[in-house]
């Protein structure tokens, strides 16, 4: 008889969804909707999308659990007899804090102040006189990140137009400046941070008092973006069984009980991992365990004894900027003696990354759409429904890649023929026509090549690894190409001599002489952002000017000449735009996509720990 009550009670045990945001501007309820719309479309296909309404008790505090009916009342083996939602909201405090305008540093002073946490990572865990040390250059990090800033702000600002008209829109921009706030509102600033983490604890613990009367409840956790720093934190704190204050309350003290409700937890493009290395401060009693080497070891912690381990999936796109694995954070439990989470970091187990976004800014936040994340998540850790494979990358993860370099070979191709073809047109109008083709296919890739030859030392340490045959592969083959496809009448159009003095090859040598030249620009002015960019489009403008000068000089027609200006104009803007795109493109795939700086930070952060 005891078991069959046992089996009921567990029968009747809600399962409780608690969902705590991102960064960014959120309205209240929408990311339980979120949650429940997949979990709807997943268990009970046929649930209608719900209204904002359903999930705002029309109460700030607390936030009461709200049940799809549709899901509850589904009959079958996939479907859940007790599914509830809650939200732990707290976009609210960020807003105030902006609101005020006299709180929050600006964004390029805020980031000088992480530039230098990440100076100050590297000169006190790491030895650069040690043999095979890892190196690290901070101008030339600094100047990386200035040219991304400049690359985002430039793309947003010409796609402006087509986000308006519904065709294509580029979220990264503010996504990463919701990120930068949000981030130094929790980060820097501890008396809201205290804020924020108090509304989690009181969520959790208003879920469980929900539903102490019925049967009581487990509770799984999905937390997204910066709402995973705060959801983490407040485990840590009740796995800690420490009373929890809440600043706006004087004297109240939150319940950590809760804890022991917590049976699953998901991150989503998740950044603890940076956080945990970059402000070891704000973690409480982990802070010994993360701070540079000491003399004497951290004293041990005592953690809350767990009924059972909470089952921790982390999921994150290669093209996320801001979630990445969770390595350190699975090190640091272990090394802290932590059982409560079943997370060891597993690639594709528990740690799970893949490709499946078209773009950067959808990267962040295409998860809430993604039914093969969320399918994953609710058979593994829920154990409802039929146990899925963990979602794998697809093309558009290969697509992320390409396009970009496509964009930037397209870009050359459009600005040599715009010049191209002006200068034809002025000069020997419809006598070369049938090479026009075949030319800029020539001219445009030794731009190409030149163009990467030239930016390579500019966003990565050119003496260190495969950076530096890269390049001079990129070059020779764009010179290649352009040997080999240069048609014979166009050779001499391109001598920067007078045609009856142009010997045969000169017109053939002369842009490859140009090219070395403007590669060597790139690597010879100082490493200042803007500087080399500027230097290099200056140099080849003039250089163009130099070689189409002589045939215009020595040309005698009545055509006019504003096309040929508008061309020239044209070739010079969209070949800055192209070496835009293309700075913006590099960078983004090695430090952000194959995780160079964050995989940075962690190994110097593995070096201090090597040195206890």
């Amino acid at each position: 008889m005891a078991g069959e009550a046992s089996e009921a009670g567990a029968r009747t045990r809600a399962k409780v969804i608690v969902a705590i945001h991102g960064v960014g501007e959120e309205l209240r309820g929408a990311t339980i909707r979120q949650a429940a719309n997949q979990f709807g479309a997943l268990l009970c296909p046929g649930q209608p999308l719900e209204p904002l309404g359903l999930f705002n008790s029309g109460r700030h505090d607390p936030v009461l659990p709200i049940r799809l009916s549709r899901v509850a009342d589904a009959q079958g083996p996939t479907a859940l007899a007790d599914l509830w939602f809650a939200e732990a909201f707290w976009a609210d405090v960020p807003e105030d804090v902006v609101k005020q305008a006299d709180t929050l540093e600006d964004t390029v002073g805020w980031a000088t102040t992480v530039a230098s946490r990440v100076q100050a990572a590297y000169a006190t865990n790491v030895d650069p006189a040690a043999p095979g040390g890892p190196r690290v250059n901070v101008k030339l990090a600094g100047g990386v990140i200035e040219e991304m800033a400049e690359g985002i702000a430039v793309l947003e600002n010409l796609l402006a137009v087509t986000g308006k008209l519904g065709l294509f829109d580029f979220q990264l921009a503010p996504i990463v400046r919701d990120y930068v706030g949000d981030v130094q509102v929790v980060a820097d600033f501890a008396q809201y941070r205290e804020r924020i983490v108090a509304v989690f604890h009181r969520t959790m613990g208003d879920v469980v008092r929900h539903f102490a009367d019925r049967g009581g409840a487990d509770i799984y956790i999905v937390a997204h973006s910066e709402g995973t720093v705060v959801s983490f934190l407040g485990l840590l704190q009740a796995l800690w069984d420490e009373p929890v204050a809440d600043p706006r309350v004087a004297g109240e003290r939150l319940s950590t009980d809760w804890i022991e409700s917590v049976r699953g937890y998901m991150t989503i493009g998740s950044p603890i991992d940076k956080h945990l290395i970059l402000w070891p401060e704000m973690w409480g009693r982990l802070a010994p365990l993360l701070a540079p080497p000491a003399a004497a070891p951290a004293a041990p912690i005592a953690w809350r004894a767990m009924p059972a381990r909470i089952q921790w999936r982390n999921y994150y796109d290669y093209g996320d900027p801001i979630g990445f694995r969770l390595d350190t954070a699975a090190q640091v439990l272990r090394e802290s003696g932590c059982r409560a989470f079943a997370f060891e970091s597993k690639e594709g187990v528990d740690d799970i990354g893949f490709g499946r976004y078209w773009l950067p800014g959808a990267a962040h936040i295409d998860y809430w759409t993604d039914p093969a994340v969320w399918r994953h998540f609710i058979g593994d850790v829920l154990g409802v429904g039929a146990k899925a494979p963990a979602p794998a990358s697809r093309l558009r993860g290969v697509a992320c890649v390409a396009v970009p370099y496509l964009a930037v070979i397209a870009l050359h191709v459009v600005a040599v023929y715009l010049i191209f073809r002006a200068v034809l047109d002025y000069v020997v109008p419809g006598q070369l026509t049938p090479s026009i083709g075949w030319g800029t296919t020539a001219l445009s890739s030794l731009l190409v090549g030149t163009t990467v030859a030239a930016r390579m030392p500019r966003l990565v340490n050119i003496r260190q690894g495969v950076w530096l045959p890269v390049a001079v592969l990129v070059f020779a083959l764009g010179a290649w190409i352009y040997w080999m496809a240069l048609p014979q009448p166009v050779q001499v159009f391109l001598c920067p001599l007078s045609a009856t003095q142009c010997p045969a090859a000169a017109g053939r040598l002369a842009p490859v002489a140009c090219s070395l030249v403007l590669a060597a620009v790139g690597w010879l002015t100082p490493r200042r952002p803007r500087i080399g960019r500027y230097a290099l489009v200056g140099c080849g403008a003039l250089a163009t000017a130099v070689l189409i000068g002589v045939r215009l000089f020595e040309t005698d027609t009545t055509a006019p000449a504003w096309p040929l200006l508008l061309g020239a104009a044209a070739f010079v803007y969209l070949w800055w735009l192209a070496i835009v795109v293309f700075d913006l493109a590099f960078v983004w795939h090695r430090y952000i996509r194959n995780e160079a700086g964050a995989n940075a930070l962690k190994s110097w952060w593995k070096a201090g720990r090597a040195g206890r």
